[in-house]
């Protein structure tokens, strides 16, 4: 029986160094804007607490066995059109997303997307960062 590709498994470390070129190239490719712009573009990463991500995986149990990070754009703020985002949704072992609301909350919420990280270049590491200078 060959197993799924889709477990709590997947993901590498790379090294510092590789992950520093990765972002700088990303960074030079999607620059800050000049002066004057109404958005803060781009968004170079975005963080997310601990306990939120395990609450939020926990929610479906063991059928979550990770996360699908979606790339987005939030139109709800006129003083920020455009402004990138990303949402996190629930993944199953056969790699689906997970889009019905868990079965052990009985509140009728519609929340199964995880969103409201902070957003660097707002909320960006003061030291030690990988953004570019």
């Amino acid at each position: 029986m060959q197993l799924s590709p889709y477990n709590e498994n997947v993901g590498s470390n790379i090294s510092l160094s590789q992950a520093e070129k990765w972002i700088q190239k990303y960074q030079q490719q999607h620059p800050r804007p000049r002066a004057g712009r109404l958005w803060k573009e781009p968004t170079y990463a975005t963080f997310f607490g601990r306990k939120f991500i395990l609450d939020f995986m926990d929610r479906w149990g063991d059928a979550c066995v990770g996360l699908r990070v979606y790339q987005a754009i939030d139109d709800t703020d006129p003083t920020t059109p455009h402004r990138h985002r990303v949402v996190l949704i629930a993944v199953d072992q056969d790699g689906n997303d997970l889009l019905d609301k868990p079965q052990k909350e009985a509140d009728g919420l519609d929340d199964v997307a995880g969103d409201d990280g902070l957003n660097c270049p707002d909320h960006c590491s003061g030291t030690g960062t990988l953004l570019e200078k």
